[in-house]
């Protein structure tokens, strides 16, 4: 059990390392223009990089490495400071400003301190380098350290609170949140990696540094992308990193020799490179999904907003168009002809607003059925009558045929009256000269309703896409106007009946067929 401890650790330590990495690219990757997200990428790199560092800082076997490894420690803490310092500036959206007397002064501060935790003024001496134990003499660099540190955290420190004072009532949960991320993990490396080796000589906490990191990352990171659901392959394929990478830097520290050692260190490298690239695919299509959804939603919004804005007026014209025609006495008849031919035309323009907002309807799955027992057998024959005055205006013959006298189903009288139009209008509007038939049928438990034409027909091409969005035939659609959504709406309505529709015809020039087939229940 004491043998698996420390490879327990070491996994942990990885597994950390690689989460930051990944986490703090996927806010980067989520708007690479924002100052926070940048800063925190930095930061994730920090983190990880001074957990390695921590990591190894005890277990190297030469006082150089002892010395060189806790010199990067020391500069990777100020820098570390920095940053957050910065984050505090800029978060959630803000820009630094360059010629804030201010940041260059914090600025030039974190540099000269970088350079002095490099230098021998801060690190001096090895005082006791062996297996057990590891000690260094101190000098009076890690005096400024300790004070520019300090500084930068209180100022960190100071900026959270007074945007947490200042913030809105909706956003004042995320610094909250961000704060106790901050001090969580502001309190974790001054006792684990401070008090603790330096007061007590503890030192098997140190290599945890990176763990305790994770407080603040976690905490900006809600702020900034508030953990907006990144899609299951997003996810698998983190988790799947994570553990390829484990793997493979578990099996790095498995090498003895040097070319072993370039060898895995090559392989780690290719993958963490490889990584990087497969993270930021998906992203971008998660990315790319979002605004197309985003998209959807706006030309939903759009169509909805236009339907409302344009049905009221023409309701208005249909009404004076109406009262023109039947309405008023002493009419000439040249305006009662012009008064029908807008009431036509309005009607038509109101079917096409009708059918936007079906659609509409259908793409946010709002739209509503009301089911009830009717017989479709009286229902179809007066759609019919009620068309046929349609039909006789291009003198064209409109039947119906039904060995049945009575069909008792249950639809929705309204939705499925719409379909019946849909398709006899089509046929007659189709149809240049001859007939139109609407055939009812009844086989076993199941009801086939067919309109026919002798129209112009359709090509099989035509035939296997007639029912998506939009779709017309391209080689009369500038004569006859229409949205391409009457036939994708029928669709949806079968369907929700538990129906099939689909279309036949053996060419163009021979006519068409629509077929409906119900279920009796």
């Amino acid at each position: 059990m004491m043998s698996f401890l420390p490879n327990l650790g070491t996994v942990i330590i990885i597994i950390t390392n690689v989460l930051i990495l990944i986490l703090g690219y996927i806010v980067y990757r989520n708007n690479q223009k924002n100052s926070t997200n940048i800063f925190l990428f930095i930061y994730a790199i920090l983190a990880a990089f001074w957990g390695i560092c921590n990591f190894f800082v005890f277990k190297v076997d030469t006082p150089f490495l002892f010395v060189t490894i806790l010199r990067l420690i020391l500069l990777n803490a100020v820098l570390i400071n920095f940053v957050t310092y910065l984050i505090s500036v800029t978060y959630p959206t803000y820009e630094i400003d360059l010629k804030n007397k201010k940041i260059l002064l914090i600025t030039l501060m974190a540099f000269i301190t970088s350079l002095i935790v490099l230098s021998p003024l801060t690190v001096q001496n090895i005082k006791v380098f062996s297996k057990e134990e590891k000690d260094v003499l101190m000098g009076p660099g890690i005096i400024v350290f300790g004070i520019v540190s300090s500084i930068l955290n209180i100022l960190a420190a100071f900026n959270l609170i007074k945007k947490l004072i200042k913030a809105d009532k909706k956003d004042k949960n995320n610094y909250i949140i961000l704060i106790l991320g901050f001090f969580l993990t502001f309190t974790l490396v001054i006792i684990f990696n401070f008090i603790f080796p330096n007061v007590f000589k503890i030192t098997k906490f140190v290599l945890y540094g990176s763990v305790f990191m994770m407080p603040f990352i976690l905490s900006v990171s809600y702020g900034i992308v508030r953990f907006r659901f990144l899609g299951i392959r997003l996810t698998a394929s983190i988790i799947f990193i994570t553990i390829l990478l484990v793997l493979t830097v578990a099996n790095l520290f498995q090498a003895h020799e040097l070319l072993e050692i370039i060898f895995r260190l090559l392989i780690l490298t290719g993958l963490i490179i490889v990584s990087f690239f497969l993270i930021n695919s998906i992203y971008s299509e998660v990315e790319y999904r979002e605004k197309l959804e985003e998209l959807n939603r706006l030309k939903s919004e759009f169509l909805s907003f236009a339907s409302h804005q344009v049905k009221a007026p023409m309701a208005v014209v249909k009404g004076y168009a109406e009262l023109i025609f039947e309405g008023i006495e002493n009419v000439p008849e040249q305006a009662k002809d012009f008064a029908k031919k807008i009431k036509e035309s309005v009607d038509n323009l109101l079917v096409l607003i009708e059918e936007f907002m079906d659609y509409r309807r259908i793409e946010e799955g709002k739209i509503e059925f009301n089911f009830e027992k009717l017989d479709i057998i009286s229902l179809i024959r007066e759609i019919v009558e009620k068309m046929k005055l349609l039909a006789m205006e291009k003198n064209l013959s409109l039947d119906f045929e039904s060995k049945f006298d009575s069909i008792v189903m249950n639809v929705d009288k309204l939705r499925f009256s719409q379909v019946i139009q849909n398709l006899i209008d089509n046929a007659i509007k189709y149809t240049k000269e001859g007939w139109i038939k609407v055939k009812v049928d009844k086989e076993d438990n199941e009801v086939l309703i067919s309109v026919s034409d002798s129209g112009i027909g359709m090509s099989k091409e035509l035939q296997q896409k007639l029912f998506g969005q939009f779709v017309r035939d391209p080689s009369i659609k500038k004569e006859i106007r229409g949205t391409g959504l009457g036939l994708y709406i029928a669709k949806h309505i079968i369907e929700a009946h538990k129906g099939k529709i689909w279309a036949e015809s053996e060419g163009i020039g021979k006519g068409s067929t629509f077929y409906i087939k119900l279920p009796i229940e």
